[in-house]
């Protein structure tokens, strides 16, 4: 039976308790040895998980009060995490003066605040109060848990780790953590054959561990995953904390590929960096010959999904066979799809380096050469098609792509330049269709947050930072109609700035086209909610700046346009690229398709 299957057999108490089971089953498998508990309805699920839970000793509290100092003293002295169980609405309220002193005195505490589900909030719902910010001001963080509808045992079981690894945090000191569990009713009446299907999820639970150390994390915590005998992938995004020459390093001593974010600008040719992940991976035979048996994570996320439920799917949380391990440092935690199975919190240099080391003195290091050269074949399959397809675009008369825009541009620029990257549609043709050569240009975006408002500032601050660092060099942004549009008072205090703007003008939001709205919603509809055509004459608003534009047509249009900035570093330049997100679509899915086709036969 699937897991969906065991999902759909569990009411609404049924999940109550799936929460409950799985977040208390994996917090003592984190070291939680007690509970303190004050009687209350809403918190029945809470109460008879740990009940249930062998390995924590349940200390029970008439007055909430007394039970959080109760909870703080058992902490003092074990100096781990106790877990502090209560009710709805003001028995919660009842806890803060010994959260506070935890906080105060660094002292771990696991608070779980049972509470009403979010319909129940704000109409005189009784023991309903508004919960989730009753200690933001003496709490190391917060976790706020969804009212469960489904058995998501993987998401329980993530958070539940993070809620752990934030109360014994080293680096910023322990302390309280809040959790806020919404519970719906009925809260605990369990049908016949739901403790079965409880139990059989809970068989699959992966919980991931934490460790800290300032500086280097030794090998050895991970020496059965960090190991030439694997079948590993490197995956390496923008902020990777980590240099070329080091991940350069720790790839070859490996044998293991890295798959690589544009962002994070790597050169070294020596190395298999694969840079055409998303497309690579979209062919069904090579992703069922790439499956890796250790995935390191070190840096952000890539911008392609395609390459996110691909590393998921392998992940043991998602009933594949690989270890995640993320490498990154205090504080940071980078896990959206929440499939890392192990975090390491320290210094990724320095370990990295320590783990190179320590990899030279081992007596055997034979590598698996057939698993290097599968990922080698797929990048020199997905480029040659990407180089084959622009060149015969350079030879036709067929309008200028946005996918073929974003390989040119990166084409044409040299390690001394810069390319911002505005979010949604250009950052994700950057990453699928561009090539990095060995003089790579520097790619830099606002992936943060992921928005596309004050792209035209970022990138001349970015552009006034880089040409300060190196003479000569060129800036350029590469941007969405929108975006362009959001941040269009930029340009008016651009005197004095230089670089060129590339601005595809699709008339709306193309990257929805890319989403199944495109396909299910009547077309006026969707245009009116999603495509949102801007019906603005840029060409005519640019030039009223008295800023130099130019409509690009073709390949040699850009290299046209870059060579005008070289010469006059002191102006910007902007460029538009017209194009149909109809006819965009179609060419990217063209694309896909070429790309996908090639590579099943290479390795069909």
């Amino acid at each position: 039976m699937s897991n969906d299957a065991k999902e759909s057999v569990l009411s609404i108490d049924g999940v109550n308790m799936a929460l409950a089971t799985t977040l208390v089953s994996a917090l003592a498998s984190l070291g939680v040895t007690d509970a303190v508990i004050s009687p209350g309805s809403r918190s029945t699920p809470m109460a008879v998980a740990t009940n249930r839970e062998a390995r924590i000793a349940l200390h029970v509290k008439l007055d909430e009060r007394s039970a959080g100092f109760y909870a703080l003293g058992i902490s003092k002295v074990s100096l781990r995490p106790t877990l502090l169980i209560t009710t709805s609405g003001t028995a919660a309220t009842e806890l803060r003066p010994a959260i506070t002193e935890a906080f105060h005195s660094k002292i771990p505490l696991l608070v779980a605040t049972s509470d009403r589900p979010p319909e129940l909030q704000g109409i005189a719902s009784p023991q309903t109060i508004s919960q989730i910010t009753l200690f933001d001001d003496v709490c190391n963080s917060k976790i706020l848990f969804s009212a469960p509808s489904v058995a998501d045992i993987r998401v329980w079981t993530s958070l539940a780790a993070q809620a752990f690894a934030s109360a014994t945090d080293e680096f910023l000191g322990a302390g309280p953590v809040h959790m806020n569990l919404p519970f719906a009713e009925p809260l605990y009446d369990q049908e016949e054959g739901e403790s079965e299907a409880l139990e059989a999820l809970l068989t699959k639970t992966v919980v991931s561990r934490t460790y800290k150390k300032r500086g280097v994390i030794p090998l050895e915590i991970v020496e059965e995953e960090i190991n030439p005998k694997k079948r590993g992938l490197i995956v390496a995004g923008g902020r990777s904390f980590v240099s070329e020459a080091t991940l350069c390093r720790i790839s070859e001593l490996l044998g293991w590929p890295v798959l690589i974010d544009h962002r994070f600008g790597a050169k070294n040719k020596g190395v298999t960096f694969v840079r055409g992940g998303d497309l690579l991976l979209r062919s069904k035979v090579f992703a069922e010959k790439a499956v890796p048996n250790v995935i390191l994570k070190v840096g952000e996320p890539q911008a392609s999904k395609v390459v996110s439920e691909f590393l998921s799917r392998s992940s043991i949380s998602r009933g594949g066979c690989a270890t995640t391990v993320a490498l990154l440092p205090p504080g940071v935690r980078v896990d959206p799809g929440r499939d890392t199975s192990v975090f390491l919190d320290g210094d990724p240099e320095a370990t990295l380096i320590s783990w190179c080391n320590a990899i030279e003195s081992m007596e055997n290091q034979e590598k698996d050469g057939s698993w290097i050269e599968l990922w080698q074949k797929g990048e020199q399959a997905v480029q040659e098609v990407l180089d084959a397809d622009l060149e015969q675009a350079r030879r036709s008369s067929l309008p200028l792509g946005e996918a073929h825009l974003a390989r040119e541009v990166v084409s044409q620029l040299t390690s001394n330049d810069m390319l911002f990257v505005s979010s949604s549609m250009p950052i994700r043709d950057v990453e699928f269709f561009a090539d990095m050569k060995d003089n790579t240009v520097s790619v830099l975006a606002n992936r943060g947050a992921n928005g596309i408002d004050g792209v035209i500032s970022s990138f001349f601050g970015a552009s006034y930072a880089w040409s300060r660092q190196r003479s000569k060099s060129l800036s350029v942004l590469l941007i969405g109609d929108l975006a362009f549009l959001y941040d269009l008072t930029a340009l008016l205090y651009s005197k004095g700035q230089g670089g060129v703007i590339f601005v595809t003008d699709n008339e709306g939001g193309a990257i929805f086209s890319f989403l199944s709205q495109h396909e299910r919603l009547e077309r006026g509809e969707f245009e009116r909610l999603f495509g949102t055509p801007q019906g603005i004459d840029l060409r005519s608003v640019i030039g009223g700046m008295d800023i130099e534009v130019d409509t690009l047509n073709s390949l040699s249009d850009i290299e046209r346009v870059l060579s005008l900035s070289r010469d006059n570093p002191s102006k910007v330049f902007v460029g538009l690229v017209s194009s149909d997100r109809e006819a965009n679509l179609k060419e990217h899915n063209r694309l896909y398709a070429l790309a996908a086709g090639e590579i099943d036969r290479t390795f069909g």
